[in-house]
């Protein structure tokens, strides 16, 4: 046990190597929102927590994707494997 209560001294925090671009400015502005929420929440009570961890979210239909998330369509080879039952 000594040894592993010296290495805990010697040990330095780590310091990831990736640096993220996109996103730093965004987490940081989310982190200090969240804290505001956390804040507003502990005023009002348990009745707004639950209108605060409601989110509403918007389902697109198929003709509302952009061109680079819509599939595909089947090629005559497809349609066949498909209606062959799989690969021959």
């Amino acid at each position: 046990t000594l040894i592993f209560s010296r290495s805990l001294q010697v040990m330095k925090p780590h310091v990831p190597l990736i640096k993220f671009r996109k996103g730093s400015q965004e987490s940081k502005e989310f982190l200090i929102l969240a804290g505001d929420l956390r804040k507003t929440n502990t005023i009002h009570g348990s009745a707004d927590k639950q209108q605060m961890n409601t989110v509403t979210t918007r389902e697109l239909e198929d003709y509302q994707l952009p061109l680079k998330f819509r599939r595909l369509p089947l090629g005559e080879n497809e349609i066949e494997a498909i209606n062959t039952g799989g690969c021959n």
